[in-house]
């Protein structure tokens, strides 16, 4: 059994390679909004400043009815967020420097012996993506919130697989894809961007500010693994909390150092 010096020179080293790949991507960031129109490039710079504050992240989400005239199933069950920004994490697939990005997420929270399904999107996406393509995002999302159920509730049974077979039944095109594609790459281009560590914290104090008005989506556990498994998740969630706040604020500074240099000797 490992001692709690072996895992603090875990948590040690992990921080620090943390930011140093943070400090990295903040760096192509600020270099890419370097190239930007002054008033676009202090526009997103003024969000990212903004977005320092975790409860700013998100908000109710606006366009709820669009989402519920999908007709998805079981839309009752999440509670459905909005932000501004898009989500990145580093890539499992395209080498070390790769990044992923995501205009949605779902996640299932734990807070005061419930548990809640909580779903986000962009709101620039849900407003200009078509009918097909935002049910086609949802659905998705639906899925993760299952994965994470099965995940959380699991005492050695068989955790469900992704239903690919009936997300494939809406008959997405080649053209739709093209065209989400295009709206996507748009949106990474002129929305900020956030580590996606920090959007998980920023939900989960979105329920703590909130929890009076969203205690009734939750759940309570249904066996008392689920609930250490709950208890333990809240506490590995407040024990990153001011690392992940902290990390944030040197990503914002470290692309505000970027564009100064960018400008250096033109001013």
């Amino acid at each position: 059994m490992r001692n709690l010096r072996d895992v603090s020179m875990d948590r040690a080293l992990f921080e620090m390679e943390y930011i140093k790949w943070i400090r990295s991507v903040a760096g192509k960031v600020g270099g890419r909004m370097a190239c930007l129109s002054k008033p676009e490039r202090d526009r997103l710079l003024s969000e990212y400043m903004r977005l320092e504050d975790p409860l700013e992240v998100f908000r109710e989400l606006s366009s709820i009815d669009r989402v519920k005239g999908l007709q998805c199933e079981n839309t009752d069950k999440h509670i459905f967020l909005e932000t501004d920004t898009i989500n990145f994490f580093p890539s499992f697939g395209g080498g070390s420097n790769a990044l992923d990005f995501s205009i949605s997420m779902s996640r299932r929270m734990y807070f005061r012996g419930l548990w809640f399904s909580m779903i986000s999107l962009n709101k620039s996406y849900v407003e200009r993506a078509t009918e097909k393509m935002l049910l086609f995002t949802l659905e998705h999302e639906f899925e993760v919130a299952r994965i994470f159920e099965d995940i959380t509730k699991d005492s050695g049974s068989e955790i469900r697989r992704y239903d690919s077979e009936r997300i494939g039944k809406l008959n997405i095109t080649p053209d739709d894809l093209r065209e989400d594609e295009r709206l996507f790459m748009e949106l990474i281009e002129t929305q900020p961007l956030l580590p996606r560590p920090y959007a998980e914290m920023a939900l989960l104090l979105y329920l703590e500010e909130n929890f009076s008005i969203l205690r009734c989506f939750g759940t309570p556990s249904t066996t008392a693994d689920e609930e250490a498994f709950g208890a333990g998740l809240y506490e590995e969630f407040t024990g990153w909390k001011g690392f992940t706040q902290n990390s944030y604020r040197i990503f914002v500074s470290e692309i505000r150092s970027k564009i100064r240099d960018a400008y250096a000797g033109y001013a």
